[in-house]
């Protein structure tokens, strides 16, 4: 039984004069004291007779309802009949009380009353006393009932209707045949399900189905008349192959025929497969049936053909899609597919992923002959109006998209100025380079002026590939011609690097010295010509593949320096002291929380909620209890995933009592990308080539004062990002001391290498420091330069 701790509006003592008061609100709030007590356990046996007879004698004295009594008067009926389904009915014999022999008169008449409302509430009462007190002697003062309760199964009111169903099946016998009657004559569906229910479990009816019609008993159901909630029941007992087809038709019970298919696939004949895939046509289901028809692949693939799922393309179901059609296509399903793409491609979209996706299957479908600079052919007239949007794609703001547009775009030597991103621009030269025929046209596009000079950030990429086209061509004085061009641009121009200048200044000795008609017989000082040659057959491979070998890094974890916090948490007077100490060996961090318990009762639910960055993570955290004047030790134990700014906070929740809840706020622990890197020793060549190579760069500028000359700041610069210098004497290039140039190095604790190109100068007392950064990795790159920003904010007066 529900307890409840309400008070009651009234004592016990006088619950029965308010009952014998006559007056229905006083009479309303004894019921209710009545009510209440019982839920609470308190016995009522000696006052519930009394209750009874005074309420039954006054309804039979009251028939005729005053002005303005008649709510005060329908709750009083409520509450009288709430109260009946909670008192005992049954004495310590098991006879029923006597007083019980009276009800029934008053629940007949109850049951007549014109509100169909209060008749439900009637039938539920009863329909609640058969359920609570199913005994023999409740059940036989009852049985009188039966005829009113049938009679009002053909009320007109669908509730009193269900509730006289109810009650009838609880308490009385009913027949299959006075159940088909009802349901001749019902068109509520949830009485026809009722009906149905104890249809099949009185009679153990069995439902069949044939041509459109459900057959029941002598009943006949036409399948798109009939109300859902009755066809889920039939359907799931008669697991009928042509009911869930044609309620797929008819587009019923679409959810329960496609669970159907999920929990029961094996049991369906192949000719069930169309209505699975009109099923997964409805957007509801796409996703979960893409996945089951995954699954039964092997089934089902000879039933399946691409036309039915190409339409099915969107951005949320891509890789799904793709799966299915990658295993039925046929070769002459090629060119469907493709006509598809290309419809994809030329909307516009705002989701980055499906584009990209999108381009990166058109390049896996088109011929890699026609791809790798144009699409000829007989492909190109069916093409030709998406190139347009391959071309913006290729020269917008979406890196991304412009990588995987590449390959499919024709005339890359016209759009390659307006390339925005380096590893766009690195590889379309590529492409560019892979066919001879576009070399002099590269030659001719490099000798325009306003080309040479707005490329001076892609200098080196320009000079690789004019060194490619010196190795396989004569025309090595127009080239040595740009190349010096490049020199004297670059030296007037601000984000002319010394990198740069090293690789293009090699690339004219190496040429003017070498005669590319020939095979050389002695390697160049820096790029190694022989190996360089053996590297050219670059219809597959890029270009500067001489340049991409890179050295391992193999760290002792163990060896590396640690570093130990100690933090108070709470203070003495508190309830929880805490004290945190945080072991950091770069990539991994210890927390040992030392809990101490300074009350003399239990504190329960201690639990630490630790809030980490995307590249840390630790187990969760289990809830403990401290008894009183205890102390306990938890350690924690986290683990860096990827060398970028992290940070590690949060809060120990506990509870005193219970309704007593605390909070303590653990400070937020702070680890930069400096404190994971290493100096790294490595060779002019290798940081030549793994310049080249590093995709993602960033560009720090600043123009301060500060009391350190310029070896100063380079210094600090340089222990600060824990670097080394790249060298082959191991000094610095500078000039007097106004300007230093220099390369600098350092990896990761997971063997990624990041490099510099420094250039310091200082003019009066204004310095300025312009750094490039290159690594693999872009949020290195964004961590580093947060780095290296404080650290110019440390240097400034």
């Amino acid at each position: 039984m529900l307890r409840t701790t309400i008070q009651p509006p009234c004592q016990v003592s006088a619950i029965i004069p308010k009952i014998q008061s006559g007056k229905p609100n006083k009479m309303l709030m004894a019921l209710r004291a009545t009510i209440i007590l019982n839920s609470q356990g308190v016995c009522t046996n000696h006052i519930n007779p009394t209750i009874i007879k005074e309420v039954i004698e006054y309804f039979a004295v009251n028939t005729k309802v005053k002005k303005g009594e008649s709510d005060i008067l329908n709750s009083l009926r409520k509450a009288f009949y709430l109260f009946l389904e909670m008192i005992p009915k049954i004495d310590a014999n098991g006879k029923l009380l006597a007083e019980f022999f009276l009800l029934t008169n008053q629940i007949r008449k109850d049951l007549e009353h014109p509100n169909e409302f209060f008749r439900a509430i009637v039938m539920n009462s009863i329909s609640k006393i058969i359920l609570l007190d199913n005994k023999k002697a409740v059940l036989d003062c009852l049985e009188p009932l039966a005829q009113p309760i049938e009679k009002n199964m053909k009320h007109m009111y669908f509730l009193t209707r269900r509730n006289a169903l109810i009650t009838y099946l609880n308490g009385f016998n009913l027949d299959g045949q006075q159940i088909i009657e009802i349901m001749k004559n019902e068109n509520n569906s949830q009485l026809l399900r009722l009906c149905l229910i104890c249809l099949l479990k009185v009679e153990k009816t069995e439902v069949k189905y044939s041509d459109g019609f459900i057959q029941i008993d002598s009943l006949s159901y036409q399948i798109k008349n009939i109300p859902e909630d009755l066809l889920f029941d039939i359907l799931n007992k008669t697991k009928s192959t042509d009911l869930l087809k044609d309620c797929i038709k008819v587009g019923k019970l679409r959810q329960f025929a496609f669970l159907t298919f999920l929990q029961n696939f094996d049991l369906f004949p192949s000719n069930m497969v169309p209505s699975l895939i009109e099923i997964v046509h409805d957007s509801t289901y796409k996703e979960i049936g893409l996945k089951i028809i995954i699954k039964n692949l092997h089934k089902i693939r000879r039933d399946l053909n691409v036309s039915q799922f190409i339409s099915l393309l969107d951005s949320d179901c891509k890789e799904a899609v793709f799966e299915i059609i990658d295993s039925i296509k046929k070769p002459i399903d090629r060119e469907i597919i493709k006509k598809k793409l290309r419809d994809e491609i030329s909307r516009d979209y705002f989701d980055e992923d499906y584009l990209v996706f999108i381009l990166e299957k058109y390049g896996e479908l088109t011929d890699k002959k026609s791809s790798s600079n144009t699409i000829k052919g007989s492909l190109e007239p069916q093409i030709t109006h998406i190139q347009s949007k391959l071309r913006s794609l290729i020269t917008g703001d979406n890196p991304r998209a412009a990588f995987a547009a590449l390959s499919l775009c024709d005339n890359l030597i016209k759009i390659l100025p307006n390339i925005k991103f380096g590893k766009v621009y690195r590889k379309a030269v590529n492409i560019l380079m892979a066919d001879p025929d576009n070399h002099s046209k590269f030659i001719e596009l490099c000798q325009k002026e306003d080309f040479i000079v707005n490329q001076v950030l892609n200098y080196s990429i320009i000079a690789m590939a004019l060194f490619k086209i010196a190795f396989l061509s004569k025309e090595k004085e127009q080239i040595l011609n740009i190349l010096g061009k490049m020199l004297d641009i670059g030296k007037a121009h601000i984000n002319f690097d010394y990198t740069t200048f090293e690789i293009i200044s090699q690339v004219f000795n190496d040429i003017s010295k070498q005669s590319f008609s020939e095979q050389p017989k002695s390697p160049v000082q820096n790029l190694k010509t022989d190996v360089l040659k053996q590297k050219t057959n670059l219809s597959e491979k890029s270009f500067f593949l001489p340049f991409l070998k890179r050295k391992e890094t193999k760290i002792d974890i163990e060896q590396v320096e640690s570093k130990r916090i100690v933090k108070q948490l709470s203070g003495y007077t508190d309830p929880l002291y805490i004290e945190a100490f945080v072991n950091i060996t770069r990539l991994k961090i210890t927390v040992e929380l030392l809990f101490i318990n300074t009350t003399s009762h239990m504190i329960t639910n201690i639990i630490p909620a630790f809030t980490v960055s995307s590249n840390i993570t630790g187990d969760r955290p289990l809830s403990f209890n401290l008894d009183k004047q205890s102390i306990t030790k938890k350690e924690y134990s986290f683990k860096v995933n990827e060398v970028i700014n992290g940070f590690l906070t949060g809060h120990i929740q506990f509870a005193m009592g219970k309704n007593m809840h605390m909070s303590i706020a653990l400070g937020e622990i702070q680890f930069k990308v400096n404190e994971y890197l290493l100096e790294k020793e490595m060779s002019q060549d290798d940081f030549k080539g793994s310049w080249l190579t590093l995709e993602w760069e960033n560009s720090y500028t600043s123009r301060f004062r500060s009391s350190l000359d310029i070896i100063g700041v380079f210094n600090r610069i340089k222990n600060e990002l824990k670097c080394s210098i790249i060298n082959e004497m191991n000094t610095l290039n500078s000039e007097s001391d106004t300007f230093i140039v220099a390369n600098l190095c350092c990896s990761t604790l997971l063997a990624e290498d990041i490099l510099l190109n420094l250039k310091i100068s200082k003019e009066n007392t204004a310095i300025t420091v312009d750094c490039r950064m290159r690594s693999a990795s872009e949020k290195i790159v964004k961590s580093l330069s947060v780095v290296f920003g404080e650290c110019l904010r440390g240097i400034k007066e």
